[in-house]
């Protein structure tokens, strides 16, 4: 019986990776490191953490220091100014509104914890979810399940009681490895940056978040 369902946050309640991408790439040339490019740079970006991005782009030719400027520096951005960086995917607040009624919503995403809050905050659903497991409860980032087993643990259910909402092939990995079923958002940014997501191993793919009502409820 369904009980819970787990959304990621990037590409699924929010629509901000190109934001997110240009933003980074901002930061990173104000501080010497030109090089990222968002038609080549973009896939390794989408459903992983902004210092392994720097990290595979640059290599050695980047100190952690200043990856972790950056990193960090790009964290404060967006907390003191959401709005900039931030677009509601559609139709996410009638969803979250109608599926909160009757099932335990929550978000698992490899963004720092005050990222992931500034954005539910900014967007009007801090309320809705009750479990939040962020980067910053785990060591391994997706693909690895760990976030997803440690969102089962604090949801207190089991794989088999939930229903995960993601849209990259990594996040869609760590949710079937941790042996959740997943429903795969369709995103058209893929398409566009030649790095459209593996949508075969998803329990089933939706071109909008409005379709999720109708699969929930065919979950006994």
């Amino acid at each position: 019986m369904l009980k819970a369902v787990i959304f990621d946050c990037d590409g699924v309640i929010t629509d901000s990776e190109i934001s997110r991408f240009r933003h980074l790439k901002k930061l990173a040339e104000e501080r010497g490191h030109f090089g990222l490019d968002e038609r080549k740079h973009m896939k390794f970006l989408i459903g992983k953490k902004s210092r392994d991005t720097l990290t595979h782009v640059f290599g050695g030719k980047i100190s952690e220091q200043v990856i972790e400027q950056i990193v960090e520096k790009r964290r404060q951005d967006w907390e003191d100014c959401p709005e900039k960086f931030i677009t509601e995917m559609r139709g996410v607040t009638a969803v979250c509104e109608k599926l909160g009624k009757k099932y335990t919503l929550a978000v698992a995403s490899t963004a720092s914890r005050k990222t992931v809050d500034a954005t539910l905050r900014h967007l009007g659903l801090a309320e809705k979810f009750k479990i939040i497991t962020t980067g910053d409860d785990v060591s391994n980032t997706k693909p690895n399940p760990e976030i997803y087993l440690k969102t089962l643990q604090k949801l207190g259910l089991k794989a088999d009681e939930c229903l995960a909402v993601e849209d990259s092939n990594s996040g869609i990995n760590a949710a079937k490895t941790a042996g959740i079923k997943i429903v795969a958002l369709k995103n058209e940014l893929y398409n566009a940056y030649g790095c459209e997501a593996d949508l075969s191993k998803a329990d089933a793919v939706i071109s909008g978040l409005d379709e999720l009502i109708g699969i929930t409820e065919g979950i006994k």
